[in-house]
């Protein structure tokens, strides 16, 4: 298959990347300036948010949102779309074509990279792209609506839910700082708790960045009886697309089902608001996850990993063990 004509690779402007980010009917969260300029902050000295635009021949236009970190004091550069190994990928207003495709991809191949595939772009549905790892998230499609929804739950999850609503719990979404310093303690307890098998382990730093974001991009949904916390869920919404990204459950509470709980009522919050997806995450390989995340009535859709590292980020890394020793 041919490749279309790139005539311009340049850096993008901030407004340029947050505009092709609001155009693309696809994009997620972790495509926006805002969770790359986040994760950069939260990393430190040596990371910094980018973005690549690329122009071609027929006026087609591709943005690849990515987190910049330097090596070797500056010399060298890695790249990894998006932050913090969430979904990244090129963007764009325009349906990209195979050729298009192609083409963006052979540029990848130039540089050291990490890119995760955005599991709601189809473009490489019949590619050829030798992936350096599979991986798949769970999502629900909310186009048909929240009764739709519910009837996809298992019978079990339908259970469990009933059993909540008899357990006077309240659900709402946090609204002070007080409550994301509780919820933090709950995720830290968990993370204890899961020990080496623990997906993620941030400090209260990233917590605390995450309550600045832009209105109606980030939810604290929590569980409370009678007052105590139960349950916590961040979620994160963009367009289309809305995705739980960090949850923790006190584990003698799980009995009164308080998880069950709170994603019927961020469910019926993103139907309400015409989301599309609903994107329950990945499970990090495990299965016990993997089924209960299936008991919404998740489906899996592609997220897979495509490294390029080269040379001199190989020669880097030689260097950095050697002073190690």
């Amino acid at each position: 298959m041919s490749r279309a004509r790139v005539i311009a690779v340049e850096e993008a402007r901030e407004i340029d990347w947050q505009e092709a980010a609001r155009r693309c009917p696809n994009s997620t969260f972790f495509h926006t300036p805002a969770w790359a300029r986040v994760w950069a902050q939260y990393c430190g000295e040596g990371v910094s948010a980018t973005a690549v635009k690329v122009r071609f021949e027929d006026g087609v236009e591709a943005l690849l949102p990515a987190a910049r970190k330097s090596v070797l004091g500056g010399a060298l550069y890695r790249y990894a779309s998006s932050a913090g190994a969430e979904y990244g990928d090129w963007i764009s207003e325009t349906t990209l074509k195979p050729e298009h495709s192609i083409a963006l991809h052979d540029l990848l191949k130039r540089v050291p990279i990490t890119l995760r595939q955005n599991p709601f772009e189809d473009r490489y549905a019949h590619s050829d792209i030798a992936w350096s790892a599979k991986a798949f998230t769970q999502a629900i499609d909310l186009r048909n609506g929240f009764d739709r929804v519910m009837h996809g739950w298992s019978a079990s999850h339908r259970r469990s839910l009933r059993q909540a609503g008899r357990n006077n719990l309240c659900c709402e979404v946090a609204a002070s700082r007080s409550t994301w310093a509780e919820y933090f303690e709950l995720y830290r307890a968990a993370v204890t708790a899961w020990g080496e098998a623990a997906q993620t382990n941030h400090d209260r730093r990233l917590f605390e960045m995450l309550q600045e974001l832009p209105a109606g991009t980030t939810k604290l949904w929590t569980v409370r009886r009678q007052g105590v916390l139960l349950a916590g869920a961040i979620c994160f919404y963009h367009g289309q697309h809305a995705v739980y990204w960090s949850g923790a459950t006190v584990p003698s509470a799980r009995a009164l089902r308080p998880v069950h709980y709170l994603f019927h009522d961020a469910l019926s919050d993103a139907c309400n608001r015409g989301i599309r997806w609903f994107d329950f995450g990945s499970s990090g390989g495990i299965e016990g996850l993997v089924r209960f995340k299936s008991g919404f009535g998740c489906q899996n859709y592609e997220a897979n990993l495509f490294r390029r590292r080269g040379f001199t980020s190989r020669l880097a890394d030689r260097l950095r063990a050697t002073q190690i020793r």
